[in-house]
């Protein structure tokens, strides 16, 4: 379902919401244009610490203590404040351009209304052949779900619309969960390298799948110490186009997705 998802997004929705931000940034001065990087750049180097922080602590945390040390609780500090400072920024930049991104957002108020319905469709059609899931009971014809509806709602912020470099996926850098899982370049030449994090011991494997979903080659399948790792992929055999990759371990399965030019 993750991957259907995903996949119908990037070729209804993403394509369309690109138009919709070049148009935004015509709009924008030259100086807001050099605001608007240097914070997609601070975003990304926070969210980096952070994913680093949380590595230290679990290693350095003895089992059954979750209590922080007066370092941790000061590195954390730190941590949430250059995050609001970051997002109090953004916002202030956002609101001076609301006008013009709720224009943007009128445009294409109905294709966005189908784009819902269809993305409803695609998680009842999972949840009813699969009735034991939790909240299949709340996939009624017309209702947003909860989880479709996350792979539409980052167009749909102000802040996000406007940080969205569109070249890469759209994601929500203060609000969503950040995966601690990246492969790069994306987009794919020929040679990329994937860094990925074992939280539990035990074993992990990682698959290649195309834009359906469907399995091509098996990329990995090892038993691993928790820890950061970095795997080197040849993928210049593959076809331009939309792909997955999908890493499955002791804490669970999460899939993203790359672009291969």
């Amino acid at each position: 379902m993750h991957a259907e998802l995903k996949a119908y997004v990037q070729k209804n929705i993403t394509p369309v919401m690109q138009q919709q931000r070049q148009k935004l940034e015509q709009q924008l001065s030259s100086g807001d244009k050099k605001q608007i990087r240097e914070l997609r750049t601070q975003a990304a180097a926070a969210r980096k610490q952070a994913a680093l922080y949380r590595d230290n602590f679990r290693a350095q945390r003895p089992p059954g203590n979750r209590s922080l040390t007066e370092e941790q609780k000061t590195q954390l500090q730190n941590l949430r404040a250059e995050s609001q400072r970051i997002r109090t920024e953004a916002r202030a930049l956002a609101q001076k351009y609301n006008t013009q991104i709720q224009a943007l957002y009128k445009e294409v108020a109905a294709p966005a209304e189908a784009w819902r319905k269809e993305l409803a469709a695609i998680t009842r059609k999972y949840h009813e052949n699969n009735p034991s899931k939790p909240n299949s009971n709340r996939l009624h014809k017309d209702v947003p779900h909860p989880y479709h509806n996350r792979f539409l709602e980052g167009y749909f912020r102000p802040v996000t619309f406007l940080l969205w470099e569109v070249n890469q996926p759209i994601t929500d850098n203060f609000n969503a969960a950040t995966s601690e899982n990246r492969l790069y370049p994306n987009p794919v030449t020929a040679k990329a390298t994937l860094e990925y994090v074992v939280k539990v011991k035990g074993k992990v494997t990682i698959d290649l799948l195309d834009e359906q979903g469907r399995t091509i080659r098996n990329l990995l399948n090892l038993n691993r110490e928790p820890g950061r790792y970095f795997l080197e992929l040849n993928l210049s055999e593959l076809k331009s186009g939309l792909y997955f990759y999908k890493i499955t371990s002791g804490s669970g399965s999460a899939t993203e997705r790359f672009l291969k030019k």
